[in-house]
């Protein structure tokens, strides 16, 4: 869904403000075909939301900068919560083996 939402975002800033540099423009996306266009742009979300970021793509104007600050909150926020809530669960268990 966020992959989808950017690339909309994206496409509509690149049409909009026609003078800024877009993601699109940047890495050629435009240019792919639509199921090329999804794999890009659903790397680029899996790679920021994990918090891996490999570098390689990156979000290229201040708008799309923007558009990216929620969504890496909402990424690290996601995160702690999976792993607090795994972390939580091992030690519960571990509690239970030392009753038994």
């Amino acid at each position: 869904f966020l992959a989808c939402l950017f690339y909309f975002l994206s496409s509509y800033i690149d049409n909009v403000i026609d003078e800024e540099l877009t993601f699109l423009d940047e890495w050629g996306i435009d240019n792919r075909s639509h199921l090329d266009k999804l794999e890009v742009v659903f790397y680029f979300m899996m790679t920021t939301l994990t918090t891996v970021g490999y570098g390689d793509f990156f979000p290229i104007n201040k708008y799309e900068k923007i558009i990216m600050i929620p969504i890496l909150i909402a990424g690290i926020t996601i995160f702690g919560f999976i792993f607090g809530n795994l972390i939580l669960l091992m030690t519960e268990y571990s509690s239970l083996e030392d009753w038994n």
